[in-house]
């Protein structure tokens, strides 16, 4: 991808000199979704795939932004990364050329916005000296969805992208933003990301609906609670606490927040403890809990995750990213892994009458490459 970048780069910007090439990857949360607005516990981890961008110098101060085989409408988010910079004190003089590319599936729930955010400050930052360190690239680009693009998201997406380890999972508290590497030790399973090629775009779904419910779960809840999220609850309190919450709906929203964080910590210890079978049904009801109580799911969703519970070696599936679209995360044994891709795709294909996709690989860090 770099050498095809940088002949491109060259034939549109001309030859006056290579340029720097950057890459960030995409995320996959394995667990955790949905409430990293709410105070939670999250646990995604960098992907292989990712975004890619070429960045020149230029000595008349003009900035110009294209892009290779990405749709259109992809320039609001370099645009307000740099408009977040301007807002938080990092200006600087110069203009520059950049070139974007990627292989992530844009649409598909794996932060293909948040890697390109995270991609253009790393490499303005390293570019122009500007010493940004990847946790405030991380909080830089949140402002910039939020503030600029108009996603009311939460943290995880772009603190997976910018602080990835190779081979780790981040075990992130978004309240307090402590966070720890967590080796992925998984000799004899691996992830598979199955996309249902039903695209969404994150600013057009329902998610700042959802936000929105959870923050009136938790006035009512501050009626009579000392709390600042719905994630500082354990599963007793809530259940404890919740007629206080009025409205049914916002009650399932709450439900699901505090329940997953819950599932977060357990399948952190499990991890630790080698027991991927018991990983993977909290997968399991993770998404039953999206589907049910977030109502996040779809049908492309809901079947895959159905064929792939069904399948042998499969431990767990769930649906990851926003919803409404995009993809599913499954546990698998690795010598089965092949054959699981094979015949959930081919199944899916049956039933939902168009093609889905497979992605395998975690990743690290932003880099220059």
């Amino acid at each position: 991808m770099k050498e095809l970048l940088e002949q491109e780069f060259l034939k549109r910007f001309g030859t006056g000199g290579r340029p720097n090439v950057y890459f960030a990857g995409g995320r996959v949360n394995l667990i955790g979704e949905h409430i990293d607005y709410s105070g939670g516990k999250v646990f995604p981890c960098a992907l292989a795939l990712g975004t890619y961008v070429a960045v020149r110098r230029r000595g008349d101060g003009e900035r110009i932004f294209q892009s290779v085989g990405v749709s259109d409408g992809w320039e609001k988010y370099p645009q307000a990364v740099l408009s977040a910079m301007r807002q938080a004190g990092i200006d600087f003089s110069g203009g520059f050329e950049v070139l974007v590319a990627g292989d992530l599936p844009l649409g598909a729930g794996l932060s293909s916005s948040a890697s390109l955010e995270v991609a253009i400050a790393y490499a303005l930052s390293d570019m122009f000296g500007l010493g940004i360190s990847n946790k405030d690239i991380a909080l830089l680009c949140q402002k910039a969805e939020n503030d600029f693009v108009g996603v009311s998201c939460g943290i995880m997406d772009q603190f997976a992208v910018a602080m990835g380890k190779e081979g780790c999972a981040i075990y992130l508290d978004t309240h307090s933003l402590k966070y720890e590497h967590i080796p992925l030790a998984m000799e004899e399973c691996e992830l598979l990301i199955l996309d249902t090629k039903k695209s969404r775009k994150l600013s057009e779904s329902k998610y700042n609906e959802r936000r929105s419910e959870c923050e009136r779960a938790l006035k009512c809840l501050q009626k009579r609670l000392d709390i600042e999220a719905l994630c500082e609850l354990t599963e007793a309190d809530f259940s404890a606490n919740a007629e206080l919450i009025d409205d049914p709906v916002c009650l399932r929203r709450a439900r699901h927040a505090v329940f997953e964080n819950r599932r977060v910590e357990e399948a952190v210890s499990l991890l630790g403890q080698g027991d991927m079978a018991a990983f993977g049904r909290l997968m399991n009801q993770s998404h039953f809990s999206l589907r049910d109580d977030y109502e996040v799911s779809c049908e492309e969703l809901d079947v895959l995750t159905d064929i792939l519970r069904r399948q042998d070696g499969v431990l767990g599936a769930r649906m990851t990213g926003a919803g409404f679209g995009g993809c599913v995360v499954a546990l698998v044994e690795r010598d089965k892994a092949e054959a699981v891709a094979l015949l959930t795709l081919e199944e899916y294909r049956s039933i939902i009458g168009h093609e889905g996709a497979c992605y395998r690989g975690v990743g690290g860090a932003p880099k220059r490459i």
